[in-house]
């Protein structure tokens, strides 16, 4: 067995190093989540009106029961009632 030097021994460290941050820089695309429903559509402001009939068109498919929605702000208790009332369930 033949032996390395410390000089040796931190310059195969950093090939190895190198090696394992040039994989990780080659294959971004590996931590990629690819959704059942296809490529994700971009968030878009809707008014009270689009909201009620966005919420009705997402109940009225019987094959698929969970949507992810984002609000601008948190809701207030009123507002999940009201949410809840026109069929738009929150968990949490």
């Amino acid at each position: 067995m033949r032996m390395t030097s410390p000089a040796e021994t931190r310059r195969e460290f950093r090939l190895a190093c190198l090696f394992v941050t040039g994989l990780a820089v080659a294959f971004p695309a590996a931590a990629e989540v690819r959704w059942k429903t296809g490529p994700p559509q971009s968030a878009r402001a809707i008014g009270s009106a689009g909201l009620a009939e966005a919420i009705g068109r997402l109940a009225q498919r019987p094959d698929a029961r969970h949507v992810v929605v984002q609000f601008t702000e948190p809701l207030s208790v009123k507002d999940r009632a009201l949410l809840d009332d026109r069929g738009l369930s929150l968990l949490g």
